[in-house]
């Protein structure tokens, strides 16, 4: 099991120092590049999410990479102070729209997306399961 925690002031470099994290444990564990690559996307999304539309001063990033059963997964909570996180729904966000389309590509690549909102804190969880056990 590997855990890392960060938590970082709403900045677009923050962005960047925690997907270089993120990349260097998924690349350590994980060898489909398409899979590392899905993750990645997903989690530059909601990182974009945070910087465009929380409003808030910081973020933390819980990152887990560990054995369910006979699978590993990989579960990322992104947490930060801001409005109510509404995710779209499938009818509000036609496919060829410019903007929107973040959830639902998490909701298909991720085996779970899931938002929730306490008081001014928002956590946002993307989780899924490797295709192979390879920690």
């Amino acid at each position: 099991m590997r855990t890392l925690i960060m938590t970082y002031p709403v900045t677009t470099a923050a962005i960047e120092l925690v997907m270089e994290a993120i990349e260097g444990a998924l690349d350590s564990a994980i060898h489909d590049a398409h899979e590392v690559f899905q993750i990645m996307t997903c989690c530059r999304e909601a990182l974009n999410n945070i910087v465009e539309h929380s409003g808030g001063s910081w973020f933390t990033t819980r990152f887990r990479l560990a054995n369910f059963g006979e699978r590993n997964a990989v579960v990322i909570a992104f947490r930060y102070r801001g409005t109510e996180f509404q995710p779209p729904s499938q009818t509000e966000t036609p496919l060829n729209a410019g903007s929107g389309r973040g959830w639902p590509i998490m909701q298909a690549w991720m085996d779970r997306a899931h938002a929730t909102c306490h008081r001014d804190t928002v956590r946002v969880t993307l989780s899924k399961r490797l295709t192979t056990n390879q920690t």
